[in-house]
């Protein structure tokens, strides 16, 4: 059985009045399912014997939407009672679970909760259910063959835009034949064909859902493989690594493939990635995801990062903003775009009032270049009961205007590691 949760139709709430963090309850089709899951996953009054099950369902208009992974229940009070909210993953498209509920069809009353039959995804091993997870990022190439598909005008230029600005991009994209293979975290190059020849590459970006099947894009009568890719760039057609670059600089691949989700092994992984690189004019190491708050042990470190970003975000959207992430080797976390404004946004949060909070080189380098474009969202006065927030409202938001001023930065961190390996004499 699975706990299922039907929802109404989206109302936003007062999110300094709620029993976890969120700004709207209920099922919103714009929503991504992340926030379908933030928003929704309490609170509830569950009975007992539901707090065991493995999977939680949320379903609107008698449809299944997405699935999560059950880790346990916390209590949190609303309205004077105590209810619960739940805890635990959610499942992306590939996992075998979550395919094959997601759009069943259930039969619920109205809001609330109820038990569902899923004693055939209960059943399922780890081993039908996960690829191995402990290998190397892989790279893979695919296809944007212009003589059978393209892009519209309008949504091409508003991709090369937004990731020019920072912004990734989701997109749904076919690996050809493959079933497997392709796992999230995998590097993506995307090679344009016309004519029947290799153009160039155009795009680069990360896999960010296991393979799954779907209506085929050319014919409704068949089915086809796809993986989300999310972009962090994509090259207008003149612009991108032209074939007698990749033929010149990546010589041990032949630059011909006929089908999508084609491996490149190494090297010539490795000597596409600087090839793309170069090509960007960007020479320097690839930075390792953003650290922020040295004084807070990691854990909490994460949690406090994601809620800041996760209200900078709504507080941006509730302004009128549309906004879109960042991948994690940007300095900040998303970009948010007006008709023709754009903001860079930058989060931190603190258990402190929030005066000073920490940048790395790389973020300060940023603001730098840009100032006037940056916007920074401060989530202070946070509690922490045993390692997770405290129950609750939980902090104070406050969204400033990030300029560069020499006496508003100052170094206050520095490492020095001494190599020892030769001894010194004194």
């Amino acid at each position: 059985m699975a706990i299922n949760i039907n929802l109404g139709p989206r109302q936003d709430v007062d999110p300094y009045n709620q029993p976890i963090p969120r700004s709207f309850v209920g099922f919103d089709a714009k929503a991504s399912d992340e926030q379908l899951w933030n928003a929704n996953r309490g609170a509830w009054p569950l009975p007992s014997q539901t707090t065991q099950e493995q999977f939680a369902t949320f379903s609107h208009d008698g449809t299944i939407r997405l699935v999560a992974e059950l880790e346990g229940v916390e209590n949190v009070e609303q309205d004077g009672r105590i209810v619960q909210a739940l805890l635990g993953r959610l499942l992306h498209r590939g996992d075998p679970v979550r395919d094959a509920l997601v759009g069943r069809q259930v039969e619920v009353g109205g809001a609330g909760v109820s038990l569902i039959d899923t004693a055939e995804q209960d059943a399922m091993t780890a081993a039908e259910r996960y690829a191995p997870r402990e290998r190397a990022r892989r790279t893979f190439l695919i296809t944007h063959d212009t003589d059978q598909w393209f892009w519209t005008p309008d949504d091409e230029q508003e991709l090369i835009n937004r990731t020019a600005a920072g912004a990734t991009v989701r997109e749904c994209w076919s690996c050809g034949g493959r079933r497997h293979g392709i796992e999230p975290g995998d590097r993506i190059f995307l090679l344009e064909r016309a004519q029947g020849k290799p153009r160039g590459v155009r795009g680069a970006g990360v896999v960010s859902s296991q393979i799954f099947s779907g209506e085929h894009w050319d014919d409704p009568s068949r089915t086809a493989n796809y993986v989300d890719v999310d972009w962090d760039l994509v090259l207008p057609a003149d612009q991108c690594v032209p074939a007698e670059a990749l033929q010149r600089d990546v010589p041990g691949y032949g630059w011909n493939p006929q089908k999508s989700g084609v491996e490149l092994h190494q090297p010539m992984a490795d000597e596409m990635e600087g090839l793309w690189r170069r090509h960007n004019g960007d020479d320097k190491p690839v930075r390792q995801p953003r650290k922020a708050g040295w004084d807070l042990d990691d854990a909490r470190r994460r949690v406090l990062s994601a809620d800041a970003c996760e209200r900078l975000v709504e507080s941006f959207e509730e302004d009128g903003w549309e906004v879109a992430r960042a991948n994690d080797d940007r300095p900040f976390v998303a970009v948010a775009f007006r008709g023709d404004e754009q903001q860079y946004l930058f989060a931190k949060g603190t258990e402190t009032v929030g005066r000073p909070v920490l940048f790395t080189a790389d973020e300060v380098d940023f603001i730098k270049g840009h100032s006037g474009k940056c916007a920074l969202g401060v989530l202070s006065d946070v509690e922490f009961e045993q390692g997770s927030m405290a129950e609750g409202p939980q902090g104070i938001l406050t969204v400033v205007a990030l300029d560069y001023r020499e006496d508003a930065f100052s170094p206050v961190l520095f490492s020095y590691a001494n190599d020892v390996s030769e001894g010194a004499e004194s």
